[in-house]
């Protein structure tokens, strides 16, 4: 090893309190690894002290990546206000699974990272100087075996809105085969779509596949990932013809000091799940108006007495080129044939002074003033209404936000119903999927308790397998939340 790497992977004192989530084997593990540096160490004991944002097969927590500028990253991501990241590897080398590019382990162990498994084992062949998953050597031969990870940022709202992997696979013999599938969390189990076929001879190069096409649409919290593995083959070592992640324990971590060139690397971008885009830009010579008084604009808003009321109608002023520019109705009136467009004003009712001057400081400001006098969802939903009607999306996003911090099982309903009526897509589907999701949380938190009370150092219990008892919410759409 040369001096910069030793350098950079330099062994150091591991603190065993900051690693309380790994057993006595996994840290003596890690601590037989040239480790990364103490700055490492300590950005990776604050990480595990925020809260998650996911969980990696209902067992791990994770955290997302908050990204600066997300249309460099993906196109998809343009125009995002807030826009994450998460990268998921795991390496067959060192047994271990990292988390977002960092060298310290998220969890040693295949199967303590994976959902559930049947058959499968880790091989190392010290001869040929590998390591790879692949079928238990006692199994059936006839049988096939499988393993599935899930990804679930249900915890931290987040929606994936594009995602891509690596999943390296071999076969050794025409009678063998791997099948990769994926599904959303909320699908039935039967509801695996098989991925195309890809090239899996020993010399193949890994190929990343694109998952977006099968998990984004209509969107979603997370996603499974499945391998069978499978072979008509009988002889003794057939068991050895499918190989998951094979990769040379030439290749560890610890010795090249970065995580690349995984055998299972799975990229996700992700939204909130009530996403919000920024508004649309100003030509560049009406820039200003944005900070000019709006009673000195060219545009005249007369607003009438809201109904019941005593008064007089009540006149605002707004720069044309700023309606225009950031709501789809004065847009449309302005380019209009109409009398209001020659005259550059309206008479409005139906909508309050406060509201108006709420719509009005938000084309300007892109923020929602008076905020205390929007006292729970049902006045948002005030809002919500008049931001469809006047055709800003922007506004329509940030009300959507506001409610969603209010959905609740005792709300879930009365607030789909509002969402429904005023065709806010976003709200609608969060609100379809939050009862599936509300009882699948309910469920992993169970997991979560019983995986961390077999995994406690000097605890001693058998490998949780989650194909048994572990009965899951029905998809959405098949139950609400009362019925459950």
């Amino acid at each position: 090893m040369n001096s910069s790497m030793h350098g950079r992977n330099r062994i150091v004192e591991v603190p065993r309190d900051q690693f309380s989530h790994l057993t006595d084997d996994q840290f003596q593990r890690l601590q037989q690894t040239s480790g990364p540096d103490p700055q490492a160490l300590a950005e990776d004991k604050r990480l595990r002290e925020q809260p998650p944002t996911g969980y990696l097969s209902a067992k791990q927590p994770l955290h997302v990546e908050f990204l600066a500028q997300p249309g460099q990253h993906d196109t998809r991501l343009s125009g995002l206000v807030q826009a994450f990241q998460h990268h998921l590897d795991y390496s067959a080398c060192d047994d271990a699974y990292y988390e977002n590019r960092r060298l310290i382990p998220l969890v040693q162990n295949w199967r303590d990272g994976c959902y559930l498994e049947s058959g499968m084992h880790r091989k190392v062949e010290y001869d040929w100087h590998m390591a790879y998953l692949a079928r238990e050597p006692n199994q059936d031969k006839a049988q096939p075996a499988e393993i599935e990870w899930q990804l679930n940022f249900y915890r931290g709202h987040m929606f994936p809105l594009a995602v891509s992997a690596t999943l390296s696979s071999t076969v050794f013999t025409q009678d063998s085969h791997i099948q990769w599938y994926i599904r959303r969390l909320s699908s039935s189990h039967d509801a695996w779509q098989p991925l195309p076929a890809f090239d899996m001879a020993l010399d193949a190069k890994p190929v990343k596949i694109d998952l977006t096409p099968f998990i984004t649409a209509p969107a979603e919290y997370g996603f499974a990932l499945r391998a069978v593995l499978q072979s008509q083959n009988t002889c003794a070592v057939s068991w050895q013809k499918t190989q998951l992640f094979r990769q040379s324990m030439e290749q560890s971590v610890s010795s090249r000091g970065t995580i690349e060139d995984m055998g299972l690397s799975i990229c996700t971008y992700l939204q909130p799940d009530v996403a919000r885009h920024a508004l649309p830009a100003l030509a560049q010579q009406d820039l200003p108006l944005l900070n000019t008084p709006r009673s000195n604009g060219d545009f005249t808003i007369q607003l009438r007495p809201t109904e019941g009321s005593q008064g007089t109608d009540l006149e605002f002023r707004a720069h044309s080129a700023v309606l225009g520019a950031r709501s789809g109705y004065f847009r449309s009136l302005l380019a209009s044939p109409m009398q209001e467009a020659q005259t550059h004003s309206v008479a409005l009712d139906g909508i309050s002074p406060v509201q108006l001057n709420q719509v009005l400081h938000y084309l300007y400001h892109g923020e929602v003033v008076d905020q205390d006098t929007i006292e729970n969802y049902e006045a948002w939903g005030v809002l919500l209404a008049i931001a469809v009607r006047f055709d800003i999306p922007a506004l329509v996003e940030e009300c959507e936000q506001a409610i969603r911090q209010e959905l609740t099982a005792d709300t879930v309903n009365a607030i789909e119903q509002l969402a429904l009526d005023n065709g806010a897509t976003q709200l609608q589907r969060v609100c379809e999927l939050f009862v599936f999701y509300h009882n699948l949380n309910i469920q992993e938190q169970a997991v979560r308790q019983q995986f961390e009370m077999l995994n406690r150092p000097h605890t001693h219990g058998p490998a949780i397998n989650f194909r048994h008892g572990f009965r899951r919410p029905s998809p959405p759409g098949q139950s609400r939340l009362d019925a459950a």
